[in-house]
C-alpha cells in the first residue's frame, strides 16, 4: 500500500536519485521522503509501468497468505507475455491514431514563422478559430489514445488473468 501511495502521489519536483533540490524543500509525496525516492526511482526505471509493481506485489502477497490465489509459474509467464503483447498492440494502435490525427491537423496552418537558409523570415498564415478548435480536438484525441489504448490492454489482460484463475483446478 505504501508503494502504491508513493507512486500515485509522485511529484517530479520532489528529490530523487536523478533530481537534486537545493535548500529546504517541502516533499509533496504523501509517503514522505522515502516515497519520493522510491517513486522517483521506479518512475525513472519503468515509467508508467511502475504502477504495475504494486499489483504484482499484491498478487504475490495474496498467494502467500492464501493458496486459493496462488498461480503456477507457467500461468505467470503467460500472463506476463499476454500483458506485454497487449501493451505493444495498444501502443501500436495509439501510434496509428496519433499519426492519423497528426496528418489531419497538419493540413491546417499553425501560428509561427519559417526562417529560410538565407535568413529570410516568412510568417505563416493565421489559422481561423474553427481551424484552431479542430487542431486542438485532434491533439486531444491523439493524446487520449496514448492513455486509453494501453489502459484497455491492461484491463483485458487483468480480466483474462482472473478468468484463468477461476478456471484453475
Amino acid at each position: 500500500m505504501l508503494l502504491l501511495l508513493s507512486l500515485v502521489s509522485f511529484d517530479s519536483n520532489d528529490p530523487s536519485l536523478n533530481h537534486v533540490v537545493s535548500g529546504a524543500v517541502k516533499v509533496q509525496n504523501k509517503a514522505g521522503l522515502f516515497g519520493a525516492y522510491t517513486a522517483g526511482f521506479l518512475n525513472d526505471v519503468f515509467g508508467v509501468a511502475a504502477l504495475l509493481w504494486p499489483l504484482v506485489f499484491g498478487a504475490l502477497g495474496a498467494a502467500y497468505v492464501s493458496p486459493v490465489y496462488a498461480m503456477h509459474w507457467w500461468r505467470w509467464c503467460g500472463f506476463f507475455l499476454l500483458t506485454l503483447c497487449g501493451l505493444l498492440a495498444a501502443v501500436a494502435l495509439a501510434a496509428a491514431l496519433w499519426w492519423g490525427c497528426w496528418r489531419l491537423s497538419s493540413r491546417y496552418p499553425s501560428v509561427g514563422v519559417v526562417i529560410g537558409s538565407n535568413g529570410t523570415v516568412t510568417l505563416l498564415p493565421q489559422p481561423t478559430p474553427g481551424q484552431q478548435r479542430l487542431r486542438g480536438t485532434l491533439d486531444i484525441i491523439a493524446l487520449l489514445g496514448w492513455v486509453l489504448f494501453p489502459a484497455a490492454g491492461l484491463g483485458v489482460a487483468g480480466a483474462l488473468f482472473y478468468r484463468w484463475k477461476l478456471a484453475e483446478p
